[in-house]
C-alpha cells in the first residue's frame, strides 16, 4: 500500500501545478485584454493526508533495538511515524521535516531516560501530530495540548529536549 501512498502524492502534487498554471494563464489572459482580474480561480488541492496501512513488517527508517523497551511500546505507531517519514522523504519541501521527526521518534525509542509509559505516550502524541499535520480540519486545541505533553514527558531526558524543540518549530510552522 506504500506504493499506493506514493501515487497519490504523486497525483496530487500534478494536479496543483496544473491547476496553479491555468490560473496563471487565466492571469494573462485578463492582464492582456487590460480587464482586473476577475476570473473565477481553481482552488489548489489540499496536501494529501497520509493514511499508511499498519502492519508489523520491517520499519526503514525507526529501528527498534534488542535492548528497548519495545513490550511497552505502540508497535503501530512507530509503523504509523516511520510511514510519515519514508512518505516524507519523498517530497524535497518534506525532506526538513522527515529529517527532524526520523532523528526524535529514534531517540524517544533508544532513550534509557524515559520509563516505557512516557516512551509509549510521546509516540502516540507524535502520531496524533503528524496526522493532525496532514489533515484538512485540524483541532487546534488538541494540537496544542499534544505539543505540550510531549515536551512535558521528554523533559527528563536531557538529550532528547534539544531534537524535539527542532521537530517541534517545524511543526508550529506547518500546522500552525
Amino acid at each position: 500500500m506504500q506504493c499506493w501512498v506514493e501515487y497519490q502524492l504523486a497525483m496530487n502534487e500534478t494536479m496543483a501545478m496544473q491547476a496553479s498554471l491555468l490560473n496563471h494563464l487565466l492571469d494573462e489572459m485578463d492582464w492582456m485584454v487590460g480587464l482586473p482580474v476577475k476570473s473565477p480561480r481553481i482552488q489548489l488541492p489540499q496536501r494529501a493526508i497520509i493514511n499508511a496501512p499498519v502492519d508489523m513488517s520491517t520499519t526503514n527508517n525507526i529501528r527498534v533495538g534488542s535492548g528497548s523497551q519495545v513490550g511497552q511500546i505502540n508497535a503501530g505507531a512507530i509503523v504509523f511515524l516511520d510511514r510519515c517519514v519514508t512518505t516524507l522523504n519523498g517530497r524535497q519541501e518534506s525532506k526538513q521535516l522527515a529529517k527532524a521527526l526520523q532523528e526524535f521518534a529514534q531517540r524517544v525509542v533508544d532513550s534509557q531516560e524515559l520509563s516505557a509509559d512516557s516512551q509509549r505516550q510521546t509516540l502516540d502524541l507524535l502520531k496524533f501530530l503528524m496526522e493532525q499535520a496532514f489533515s484538512k480540519e485540524r483541532n487546534k486545541s488538541l494540537i496544542r495540548a499534544a505539543i505540550q505533553g510531549i515536551g512535558t514527558l521528554v523533559s527528563a531526558a536531557g538529550v532528547i529536549v534539544p531534537h524535539w524543540n527542532q521537530l517541534k518549530s517545524i511543526l508550529e510552522r506547518i500546522i500552525g
